[in-house]
């Protein structure tokens, strides 16, 4: 499976960053690096760490010599399917089940073989205008953007050289595990 990725909503907005980083609403000298920075890094960390896409995401599929009944992704935090296509034919006859590290997209038969190009477009993570995003991952983004920010309001103990583990402990519950 071949997967692009395009990240379209984050889960912090500039004004959670700065009134977590303590920054004054007024203030805008650090805007652009805070949202093209801070918040999309601090993002993807929590997405590495919990193996699943928490900015709303719209993923492109492409499978070559694909041909089956039913298709696997190894994808969580799904939430809908925009398009499937088989060599430019859309296919429209398909249910989904969703687990919570995958999905499966099951057609109503066997389709495809040699020399067929699957496609599909879907979206994965929290879409913040209709999603409530978990606090506790938002908490998390948080953390990790004042550790990137500024060392005296990040996941380090004050006057220590010592890391606390609330980032990684604030989103264990949602990590994706695999045997």
């Amino acid at each position: 499976q071949m997967i692009t990725k395009s990240k379209t909503k984050y889960p912090v907005s500039l004004t959670e960053v700065k009134s977590h980083l303590r920054i004054d609403a007024s203030i805008s000298d650090d805007d652009t690096y805070i949202t093209n920075q801070l918040i999309k890094s601090a993002t993807r960390k929590a997405e590495n760490f919990i193996d699943k896409d928490i900015a709303y995401t719209l993923n492109n599929l492409i499978e070559y010599d694909w041909g089956g009944s039913c298709l696997e992704v190894q994808e969580g935090n799904f939430k809908s399917i925009t398009d499937i296509s088989l060599n430019g034919t859309l296919i429209t006859s398909y249910t989904t089940e969703k687990y919570d590290d995958k999905f499966v997209v099951d057609f109503d038969n066997y389709i495809g073989g040699i020399d067929y190009t699957l496609s599909m477009n879907f979206f994965t993570g929290y879409d913040t205008s209709t999603d409530t995003v978990p606090e506790d991952i938002k908490q998390a983004i948080l953390i990790e953007c004042g550790h990137l920010y500024d060392v005296d309001r990040s996941s380090y103990v004050a006057n220590s050289i010592k890391k606390t583990d609330a980032f990684e402990r604030l989103l264990l519950p949602y990590k994706t595990i695999r045997w």
